[in-house]
């Protein structure tokens, strides 16, 4: 790889993550401290955070779905209530009777 591609690799991985934007210095000859945010990477274990990711959202989104189905489990109740008590009223009432007099 040509010295001014690396150079320009490592200053677009500046504009797109904030902490190699000024430090390391993408025009510093040595590697050394590349290296060393390469074995943080490689060390932080991101499978096993995937891993727990996946496992919290799948147990939010069932959460979520709960919530969602007992609103509208009570909805449909209230709505029930509705038609009870309007069905009452209507056999009650004397709606053969004439609007107006």
């Amino acid at each position: 790889m040509h010295w001014s591609n690396l150079v320009a690799a490592r200053k677009e991985l500046g504009l797109i993550h904030r902490k190699f934007r000024d430090d390391p210095i993408p025009e510093s000859p040595s590697n050394e401290r590349w290296e060393t945010f390469l074995v943080q990477i490689q060390s932080a274990n991101i499978p096993e955070y995937e891993d727990k990711s996946k496992a919290e959202r799948a147990r939010w989104e069932k959460l979520f779905r709960n919530n969602v189905m007992q609103r509208i489990d009570q909805a449909l109740r209230r709505l029930r209530d509705v038609i009870v008590t309007a069905e009452r009223l209507f056999e009650n009432s004397d709606w053969r009777r004439p609007l107006r007099n």
